[in-house]
């Protein structure tokens, strides 16, 4: 499931990458958005791992079911650098996922949300 789940996601940010349309062009054109319930079940208790959607970096990170989360982050180009990465996360009841991230040894807090 680790590996399907980081597949969808690279798919989903390389699709997004490339397609600057926007959550309400699928949406007219049929697409359902997950729920809250299935976008929790992804991943709650699980470790995930990919390439961010710039593919600038690589990432570890395990969701636990208490809203925080924990893992590493590994620029790919040079300078070559890692950084612990800590954080929460939440979904809300419209299924939208979002994350308040610090990424501890680059003295950065990112915050991001999208819907699946």
């Amino acid at each position: 499931m680790k590996y399907f789940v980081s597949l969808l996601l690279l798919i989903a940010g390389s699709a997004y990458a490339q397609n600057p349309e926007t959550l309400g062009y699928y949406l007219d054109r049929g697409a359902k958005p997950l729920t809250a319930g299935q976008v929790k079940k992804i991943f709650e208790g699980r470790t995930m791992s990919g390439l961010s959607q710039t593919g600038e970096s690589k990432y570890e990170l395990t969701y636990n079911t208490d809203g925080t989360f924990g893992g590493k982050v590994e620029q790919v180009a040079s300078p070559h650098s890692t950084s612990r990465s800590q954080g929460t996360w939440t979904v809300d009841a419209d299924g939208k996922f979002c994350i308040n991230e610090t990424l501890v040894d680059w003295n950065m807090k990112l915050t991001n949300c999208s819907y699946f």
